[in-house]
């Protein structure tokens, strides 16, 4: 199901099926307002994913695959207002994978943010 669609404009009830068991599925409790809360921000925040390409590739996944080589993440000056809730998301998933991949002393992570400052208040 399109993730957009889901967190945006579902049956609610469908929604709600698709978040049984997980923290978010407490956005059913009480006033449907912060149903409707958290959609306009995920309405705002999950836009620029309608424009990926669709595939295989995984943030997530990628740290653990042997060879996976380098990962660059880049963009123009025009974009930088829609690319920083999306860059931030990325670098969390990808921060948080690398340090659940199994220690190896035959393995080094390195990880460059350049322009950092560029990104505040974005990477707290």
């Amino acid at each position: 199901m399109d993730l957009f669609r889901l967190c945006t404009i579902e049956d609610p009830k469908v929604l709600k099926q698709f978040l049984e068991g997980t923290l978010a599925e407490s956005l059913f409790v009480g006033s449907s307002k912060a149903l409707s809360s958290a959609r306009f921000v995920l309405s705002n925040k999950l836009s620029e994913h309608t424009r990926m390409k669709p595939g295989k590739f995984s943030i997530r996944d990628w740290p653990g695959k042997p060879g996976s080589g380098n990962l660059y993440i880049n963009w123009r000056e025009d974009m930088i207002s829609s690319m920083k809730p999306l860059v931030s998301s990325w670098a969390d998933v990808f921060i948080t994978s690398i340090l659940s991949v199994p220690e190896s002393a035959h393995r080094r992570w390195w990880l460059f943010i350049d322009e950092l400052p560029a990104w505040k208040p974005c990477l707290h």
